[in-house]
């Protein structure tokens, strides 16, 4: 019996992370997926946002598989246009910091990712939902969402990580950090800096929240307390070396909905793209997308299921 064509919608960013640079392996994704069966159409982003409604409008048109090519950011507004259709996600990590990437086990490297894409499964995930936006990793409010705020597109594209390195280095003995308050489980708290996630990564080297998972039904919430630069560089050097959580002002909670919310001025950021000034209402959306996901990463998945 002939084996069923695969339609899919391929998008790329062209000024997500390596993208520019390497837009050989563009091609060399393209030519993979169409071995592996699929009848591919290539469509590249234009502008902020012009990712989700090439996603919805290629969902909507008949495409079984979405596939993101770029970062997390590429990969947040692709998820934004189909999370509520049958297609499917399918990502090939090209962007800044691919922290997705990194939790369901693609490499960065695009040959190698490919590779891993060879023997794969349709897994169900979690997203979150924060107002109107849908996110798969985090939502961060203050320190990092102001951060964000500051760092060009130009800026990331040229220098990467490095751009928000140095911001955050600078900003930690200027910015002012704002106080804003936390309803979450019946309970009213303060915060300075706070992560929503459903990802154990966060901006590569920390791990703020490490019990989270893309398949749970409640985030794991890093709520920290306290304010200033002195406090900062104290959370910042607990979280290197992954001992955060041992801190009196640092509460680790789970929750399926958090409403935030302050009287100052403080930004937020969803899957490391800046999203909106607080107030932000956070809910949790079970088995809200179906992901390709490489069987090397069963690990990370409790409720792993084989495809065939």
């Amino acid at each position: 019996m002939k084996e069923k064509i695969k339609k899919a919608c391929a998008i790329w960013n062209p000024i997500a992370g390596n993208v520019r640079r390497n837009e050989k392996n563009i091609d060399l994704a393209i030519d993979f997926f169409k071995q592996k069966g699929y009848e591919i159409v290539k469509k590249a982003t234009v502008g902020p946002l012009t990712a989700t409604q090439i996603a919805r409008d290629a969902a909507y048109n008949g495409a079984e598989y979405i596939i993101a090519i770029g970062g997390d950011g590429t990969i947040n507004e692709v998820l934004n246009g189909m999370h509520d259709t049958n297609a499917i996600l399918g990502i090939v990590p090209m962007g800044t910091a691919n922290l997705l990437a990194r939790q369901i086990n693609i490499p960065t490297n695009t040959v190698k990712a490919l590779k891993s894409l060879d023997n794969v499964d349709i897994q169900e995930v979690s997203l979150g939902k924060a107002n109107d936006r849908y996110f798969i990793l985090m939502t961060g409010i203050g320190f990092d969402g102001y951060i964000i705020s500051k760092i060009t597109s130009n800026l990331k594209t040229k220098y990467g990580k490095l751009a928000f390195a140095y911001h955050a280095t600078i900003e930690s003995f200027l910015y002012s950090y704002p106080v804003f308050s936390m309803k979450i489980n019946g309970r009213e708290l303060t915060s300075a800096f706070a992560i929503v996630a459903l990802s154990k990564e966060y901006g590569g080297l920390f791990s703020l929240t490490p019990k989270a998972n893309l398949q749970s039904e409640q985030f794991q919430v890093c709520i920290f307390h306290k304010r200033g630069p002195f406090t900062f560089w104290k959370y910042f050097i607990s979280a290197l070396f992954r001992m955060h959580d041992k801190l009196p002002d640092v509460t680790l909670e789970y929750a399926d909905t958090i409403e935030v919310y302050s009287e100052e001025k403080v930004w937020s950021q969803i899957d490391g793209e800046l999203f909106t000034q607080l107030p932000v209402k956070i809910s949790i959306v079970p088995k809200g997308l179906k992901l390709l996901v490489p069987r090397t990463a069963k690990h990370s998945f409790p409720t792993y299921k084989e495809s065939r």
